[in-house]
């Protein structure tokens, strides 16, 4: 007999043993020792044993080898037709270890196989004894039948050739690459679950080289939180389908009660994660902004406490203040103990948003963190994130602490949206992978008859030469039909329509009010065959606005395509050429039917070349981001040209449509091939064609440049698109502008978070401006920059602001303190009302109140109207969330509808008005006191630098007994005709016409100095080379 030594149990080491360089490179030694005797011949026993075994057959290697212990995990198992299981790739999997990713794996990978009707294994790289147990552990995600196969056992294990992968680590996807490289799996039956940036846990090296090609690998991503998604965009790292990002889960249930436990106390507490096990937490880094927070804090007379948690050790001295380390916690002590504190600080320099910042700052505590990158800016109004710097830290403490004992205890509120739904993004990823379901359930029941798809020609129904007037909706979807293709599938239904026209839809797309009349309207009028509408995306860009013929090499030309609706001409319709999203008005009068056979794109670019067709600008449907690209014009569609002379397409030219909407073509880009060297040698083009990209600059940029010139500015704000958005005052504020400078001869769009970067179109932009409040916004390289911090400036950093040409504050003390600090200028420019919305005149009795307030708890009993409550105020509110706080009698309404503020605050005797904390220190006066004044009101506020301006009708308040005498007697009040002077000079001097002019002034100023094309006095313009 023989003896091996086996040295795979070596592998079964602590993470910490992996975490040491030296004993890293010990591991991979051992590994390859271990390779090395596996092909080797058995030694014999010692003399005395005469039984021989064979030598072993040598076992093939790759290149890969030795990259980590793990490399070849896959290059020696079985892979053979057989039934199709989903598999869990882990390093290692302990009964006792299952929570966080191992956790969300396993959650993951539960959900996917019901979805898919798919069984699980679990494939451990590691050695297990413990295969029971886990079983065990895993009946609770309902897989505990589960094959479990682990170690050396994956050698002889055999998998299936339809088998689907889950890969969660950076090892276990580096395994499954090579196995895909090496032509044992296909990379695209593999699902990567992302869930930091793993490059970064192991600084530069052969592993951060090897993590970060695995994102490279041609697998399936799925990611955790959209911090983590942007964060992989900016280093380079494939783009993620928005459809396949999810939200980590957080205990919300427990964070509620945490908050609901803590009570105020006189000292402020203040929590530290600190583990000096895990270099991302950057535990030294805490330490340091604690010791400044705490020197700070005695100097200034805050009673401050300090305690940590997360790993065990002794208590640390931060010079004179003592961090008690309560250690390792249970999940309930770390519950009990948020309830206690007021302020938290947890770092992570990894781009993943750690649960402790949010866990404090969703139970109400103040959270402060490390921003990375921009991404943890504005996800949570009581997390602070700013750079990771001891001093910058600790005064992000010190302003925290300094709002615990300003504040009652923060309620509980839910974080921002980090990503979908969990269950959604499961949904997601099942459907993407149906075909590959297909494939194995065929694989599986090949006795098993496959029924025939049809091939169904157009027959008009019965009486068609006699039809009604009207349109007829008809929803292709050829997966539920019996046609071979959406063109077969569209006849089969049209072939069965009475009506003179048909309305053919995507199940996605999703028509806007009074759309179909619209579309109806538009064919009846100009006797179109083809009518389609304008397809926008739920992010607010243009997908489909009509296709134009371009290159005989290319498929049809979208156009609009990645410009906001704004960037479309008037009127009410517009020539195109051809039609190719599935969202369209069909003549069937004169209708000879699709193509059978042929995907939606290429029959309807076919059925409408020889006509042409119209679209109904006014005409608007949506559908989802994801679901657009779908509808993108394939390489098949440009044979729509076939047999039609080059000289019958032209028209509508390019150049003229676009003319229409003010832009002037000047030439055409062509797409990128992917793999050129390899379909060249391979004579490799069926499946490809070079799409055209419009090169377009402004008609107003082809004269010479001067000062008269209209710009065009693109105004930023976080706010997001459609009706969520009416509710968010910066809306508002973007629409007040853009008002303003349209008045001024300006041309203006207005993006939201979801479309601030439009690669197609942003290059047009002459000025971008942002509005800075909770949202850190990307700038515009194309244009000149400028960032009005209209609120927040607690989140704004000195790199954000030397990312801009030119800064203007809404707060003159914090402007005057970053502009000694800062490269790029930053001066004060005051928040602004609208004359057009906001005026005495607006008056309305239905709405009249004696002391009123407009706003949203914000989660907290906000100081003012808990004051105005004690001062005995009669009281009228508008905002959600007030029934926890005051007396339901006081609350008029959750909403207050933005165009009847001005006649709330009109008809109100007494307006209160606060600030956030930070904004109050930094004098950044809030927007509600030049509307409410501008509408006539005498206001009260809190104490804040400036309420001059207001001539005496906003006055601030310091004490409940100062405020009962404000509201309570008109003596030190405006008169009526000192009011009527204070108004007029509001709506002149603190108009945002007033401040259009400032920014337009500013704007050719810095472009000016900066030599930017917008004031290129030759005339050229160096954009339009650069679509």
């Amino acid at each position: 007999m023989t003896r091996r030594v086996d040295l795979m149990d070596m592998l079964a080491l602590s993470r910490d043993f992996l975490r040491d360089p030296a004993k890293r490179q010990a591991l991979r030694a051992a590994a390859a020792a271990y390779d090395a005797q596996r092909g080797a011949q058995d030694a014999p026993e010692p003399a005395g044993i005469v039984e021989e075994t064979p030598a072993a057959p040598a076992r093939p290697s790759s290149p890969y080898r030795g990259l980590t212990p793990f490399s070849e995990s896959f290059l020696h198992c079985t892979i053979a037709d057989a039934d199709a299981a989903l598999d869990l790739v882990l390093p290692e999997l302990h009964p006792d270890g299952i929570f966080a990713g191992v956790k969300t794996a396993l959650e993951f990978t539960a959900g996917l196989a019901r979805r898919l009707g798919l069984p699980v294994r679990i494939v451990l790289l590691k050695p297990t004894d413990q295969a029971d147990a886990i079983r065990a552990r895993l009946d609770a995600f309902g897989i505990g039948e589960a094959a479990i196969v682990s170690g050396h056992e994956i050698d002889s294990a055999t998998f299936s050739r339809s088998d689907l992968w889950v890969a969660t680590h950076w090892w276990t996807a580096h395994a499954l690459d090579v196995a895909a490289r090496t032509g044992r799996i296909d990379a695209s039956d593999v699902v990567y679950l992302i869930q930091d940036y793993e490059p970064g846990f192991v600084g530069w090296s052969t592993d951060s080289a090897v993590a970060e090609s695995t994102y490279r690998a041609g697998f399936t991503p799925v990611v955790n939180s959209t911090p983590v998604a942007a964060y992989l965009a900016r280093s380079g790292a494939p783009e993620v389908d928005p459809a396949f990002v999810f939200a980590p889960s957080f205990d919300l249930d427990a964070l509620r009660e945490t908050a609901e436990a803590r009570r105020r106390a006189d000292t402020v507490r203040i929590f530290f994660y600190g583990r000096t096990a895990r270099p991302r937490n950057m535990y030294g880094l805490g330490l340091a902004a604690l010791r400044y927070a705490s020197r700070r804090m005695a100097a200034e007379g805050i009673p401050a406490s300090f305690v940590m948690a997360g790993e065990d050790g002794p208590d640390v001295d931060l010079d004179g203040a003592v961090l008690v380390n309560r250690g390792v916690l249970t999940r309930d002590d770390y519950f009990a103990l948020l309830s206690e504190v007021d302020v938290g600080l947890s770092l992570q320099a990894s781009p993943h948003p750690s649960h402790p910042p949010f866990d404090l700052a969703i139970s109400g505590s103040v959270s402060v963190t490390n921003d990375v990158d921009g991404a943890r800016g504005g996800l949570h109004e009581r997390l602070r994130a700013v750079e990771a710097r001891p001093d910058v830290l600790g005064e992000a403490l010190v302003t925290a602490a300094r709002q615990a004992l300003a504040e009652e205890p923060g309620e509980w509120a839910a974080p921002a949206a980090l990503g979908r739904p969990f269950a959604e993004v499961v949904d997601a990823v099942a459907a993407a992978l149906g075909d590959r379901l297909g494939r194995s359930a065929r694989l599986v029941e090949v006795e098993a008859p496959v029924p025939a798809s049809e091939s169904v020609p157009y027959r008009p129904a019965a009486g068609a030469d006699d039809r009604t007037a009207g349109s007829t909706t008809v929803t292709v979807d050829p997966s539920r039909g019996s046609g071979d293709s959406w063109a077969s599938e569209a006849n089969r239904l049209l072939s069965t329509v009475s009506t003179r026209h048909a309305l053919l839809l995507d199940p996605a797309v999703r028509l806007g009010d009074d759309a179909a009349a619209e579309l109806l309207r538009v064919a009846v009028s100009t006797g179109a065959a083809f009518v389609q509408p304008v397809i926008v995306r739920e992010s607010g860009t243009v997908v489909d606005a009509g296709a134009v013929f371009a290159s005989r090499g290319a498929p049809p030309l979208r156009l609009f395509e990645g410009h906001l609706p704004a960037d479309l001409p008037a009127g009410e319709s517009l020539p195109a050429r051809v039609v190719v999203s599935p969202a369209v008005l069909v003549d069937l009068a004169v209708f000879d039917g699709f193509a059978p056979g042929a995907p939606a794109d290429v029959a309807l670019a076919r059925a409408s070349v020889g006509s042409g067709a119209v679209v109904a600008l006014r005409a608007r449907a949506e559908i989802a981001d994801a679901d657009s690209r779908r509808l993108a014009a394939s390489p098949s569609s440009r044979s729509a040209w076939s047999g039609v002379p080059s000289e019958s397409l032209v028209e509508p030219t390019p150049s003229a449509v676009y003319g229409h909407a003010g832009l002037a073509l000047v030439g055409l880009a062509g797409d990128p091939v992917p793999d050129l060297r390899r379909r060249i040698v391979r004579n490799d083009f069926d499946d490809v064609a070079r799409r055209a990209r419009p090169i377009l600059v402004r008609e107003a940029e082809q004269g010479p440049a001067d000062a008269s010139r209209a710009l065009r500015w693109s105004i930023r704000s976080g706010a997001p698109l459609g009706p969520e958005g009416r509710v968010w005052g910066d809306t508002y504020f973007a629409e007040d502008l853009a008002a303003a400078l349209r008045e001024r001869g300006q041309q203006v769009v207005i993006d939201t978070r979801e479309s601030m970067v439009r690669p197609d179109s942003d290059h047009l932009d002459d000025v971008s401006i942002a509005l800075r409040g909770l949202y850190r916004l990307p700038t515009n390289p194309a244009a000149v920059n400028i960032l009005w911090v209209i609120s927040h400036p607690e989140l704004v950093t000195l790199d954000e602001i030397e990312s801009y040409d030119l800064v203007f504050a809404a707060g003159p003390r914090w402007a005057e303190r970053m502009d000694a600090l800062s490269a790029v200028p930053v001066r004060p420019l005051l928040q602004a009302t609208s004359p057009a919305r906001f005026s005495p005149e607006r008056s309305d009795p239905a709405l009249a109140s004696d002391v009123l307030f407009v706003g949203k708890t914000r989660n907290v009993f906000r100081p003012v109207v808990r004051d105005a409550v004690e001062a005995g105020a009669d009281l009228a509110v508008y905002g959600d969330g007030w029934e926890r706080f005051i007396d339901p009698s006081h609350i008029r309404a959750e909403f207050l509808d933005n165009d009847r503020a001005s006649a709330a605050y009109a008809s109100a005797r007494i307006v209160l008005n606060d600030h956030w904390h930070d904004m109050a220190a930094e004098g950044f006066l809030s927007n509600r006191l030049f509307d409410a004044v501008a509408s006539g009101a005498r206001v009260v506020t809190d104490p804040i630098d400036g309420l001059e301006i207001f001539g005496g009708a906003a006055r601030a308040y310091t004490s409940v007994d100062e405020l009962r005498g404000l509201i309570g007697s008109d003596a030190g009040w405006p008169d009526r005709e000192a009011m009527v002077g204070i108004v007029e000079s509001i709506r002149q001097q603190h108009s945002f016409g007033a401040r259009a002019d400032v920014l337009i002034e500013a704007a050719r100023e810095t472009a000016r100095v900066l030599r930017r094309p917008l004031l290129d006095s030759s005339g050229a313009n160096p954009r339009a080379l650069h679509p």
